[in-house]
């Protein structure tokens, strides 16, 4: 073996270890955030504590592919680790990058047949974070703004309260039906299943629209 082809085996070696070492950087970084994506999933709060306490700079970035966990757990209705997060810097007013959510309209999303005991805990999580000054106005991306978003939701009849008393605490804390992001909420009730025929009782949207009336939705918005 001449010096020369052992120079350039030795060059190509360092190479391939730098490429190595590059993809194994990207990677790391790629991943970092999913061990707070899981915790907030597990509902684990001890290991939430941990992640963020070791590293709080966590809280303010978005999860790979996702959301910031703040916006994420607002949606899983993790009121216990939302309180947590703020008192641990992170920031409620958070608009996400890809779809411009915010920790309301994430929530909104996520509310299909929502329980007693989920709407139970919605008050106190939604009261700490209009403290913290989210914002109950804000549209995504697309335009929908929270209660636009509440009223696409699919529930049973006997969810129809649940969703009626969730717009109303979104109400409480700023969220209108005049606003532009909002227009339409009675014809997206009438249309949850993919049809305005507003036919027979037993689809929840439907139960739900005089009480959206009730607290001020237009008959007239589409």
């Amino acid at each position: 073996v001449t010096r020369n082809s052992l120079k350039w085996r030795t060059s190509k070696m360092i190479r391939k270890i730098f490429a190595a070492l590059a993809l194994f950087s990207i990677c790391s970084a790629s991943f970092s955030q999913e061990p707070i994506k899981k915790a907030i999933q597990d509902n684990n709060i001890t290991a939430l504590k941990t992640l963020v306490e070791a590293n709080p700079g966590l809280l303010e970035k978005e999860i790979e592919y996702d959301t910031y966990p703040i916006i994420f757990a607002s949606g899983l209705v993790r009121d216990v680790m939302v309180k947590t997060m703020l008192e641990k810097g992170a920031k409620a007013d958070v608009k996400s990058s890809q779809k411009g959510e915010t920790v309301i309209t994430r929530l909104a999303a996520n509310l299909d047949n929502p329980p007693d005991d989920k709407v139970k805990r919605l008050g106190p999580m939604l009261e700490l974070l209009a403290e913290k000054k989210a914002d109950f106005t804000a549209a995504e991306k697309n335009g929908k703004g929270p209660l636009l978003i509440l009223s696409e939701r699919i529930f049973p009849s006997e969810r129809a309260n649940n969703i009626v008393e969730i717009a109303k605490l979104f109400q409480k804390h700023g969220a209108k039906f005049s606003d532009p992001g909002n227009s339409g909420c009675l014809i997206a009730l009438a249309g949850a299943r993919g049809t305005l025929t507003i036919a027979s009782g037993k689809y929840g949207e439907l139960e739900a629209i005089p009480g959206f009336i009730e607290l001020g939705a237009d008959v007239n918005a589409v």
